[in-house]
């Protein structure tokens, strides 16, 4: 079976780490089922951009991997899947010297979290719905975790999505989409 994986919100917890160092950033906290800084903390976009600036390359270089992601993912490959990284990480679709950067921070990530994987499929965050659908049609994948709605709902018409369960999905209600909590219930869901 082809396998598709996305990264922020999946093989890291984007969320808690915003919780963590926007409280430390921004000294308050508005909302927390948003992924999205500019909400979360009641700041506008100027400042929700000062933040990542300050926090991006150690998010994209040192956070850790979910415990339990490398190796659930070495099994799934060890049984004979492969593993396709689909992400919409910002910057790394750019074709010039940042998004360069990006792409060879992921894959030194990938590596030092020893993340097994046959591929890797750089999505535009601007249009992640559609480049994510189009992706698992393209690679015909069997099964994609994801964990934003927006792009469950898109991939779901061609692949069976896994919603990996965070505080910001919590509203999804959708008896086709199964949902994890951790990476040892994924081999449960995955059914040859």
């Amino acid at each position: 079976m082809n396998i598709g994986i996305d990264v922020d919100g999946v093989l890291t917890d984007i969320y808690n780490y915003q919780i963590e160092k926007g409280q430390q950033y921004f000294n308050k906290m508005k909302e927390k089922n948003t992924l999205s800084i500019a909400e979360m903390f009641d700041v506008t976009s100027e400042e929700e951009k000062k933040f990542w600036t300050k926090y991006i390359w150690e998010y994209c270089l040192k956070v850790k991997a979910r415990e339990g992601a490398s190796e659930a993912l070495q099994k799934l490959k060890d049984e004979g899947n492969k593993i396709y990284i689909i992400t919409s990480r910002v910057h790394t679709t750019k074709k010039n010297i940042l998004g360069l950067i990006f792409r060879k921070m992921l894959i030194s990530w990938l590596k030092s979290n020893k993340i097994p994987y046959d591929g890797i499929i750089y999505c535009d965050d601007k249009k992640s719905d559609l480049e994510k659908y189009l992706s698992c049609k393209k690679l015909g994948i069997d099964y994609m975790i994801e964990d934003d709605i927006v792009n469950i709902n898109s991939i779901k018409t061609v692949s069976k999505a896994i919603c990996f369960n965070q505080p910001y999905n919590d509203n999804l209600n959708d008896s086709t989409v199964e949902k994890i909590n951790n990476f040892q219930e994924l081999s449960q869901k995955i059914r040859r």
